[in-house]
């Protein structure tokens, strides 16, 4: 049983060190701001993301694993979206949905919380091809 980590990878050039079984790992700048958001500065969180767990290096292998993501997803207990660090609008946002899922009838969006979900829906989390697959 394991969890996922479903993501945009962002600039290739833009790198953060991260450590994998105690070793420096070099990453992209949005894994490493999702890494960070889930598990903050001092927990320990494992699950299965692309770009640590599939050998970038090697093609044959990517070509592989590739062919597997949709069942890689599928069998996930869990899968993570990061789309992106969230900004005052977007924490509104989410506060908003929280609101509407607790069957508050007087709740109303304010205009930062319908500016987050615009902000939230123009991500480019939402462009990726490899999202229908996760």
């Amino acid at each position: 049983m394991y969890s996922a980590l479903s993501y945009v990878w962002g600039d290739p050039t833009a790198t953060e060190i991260v450590f994998v079984n105690c070793c420096p790992f070099p990453v992209t700048r949005n894994l490493y701001e999702a890494l960070k958001a889930i598990r903050g500065e001092t927990n320990t969180y494992t699950f299965w993301t692309d770009a640590i767990c599939i050998n970038q290096k090697d093609d044959d292998e990517k070509s592989h694993q590739i062919s597997l993501m949709k069942k890689i997803y599928e069998s996930a207990t869990l899968i993570i979206a990061f789309l992106g660090e969230s900004t005052k609008h977007t924490d509104d946002a989410l506060e908003a949905i929280k609101r509407v899922h607790d069957f508050n009838p007087r709740s109303e969006f304010g205009d930062s919380a319908l500016l987050g979900l615009k902000d939230i829906c123009n991500r480019p989390y939402w462009t990726r091809v490899w999202i229908q697959q996760e």
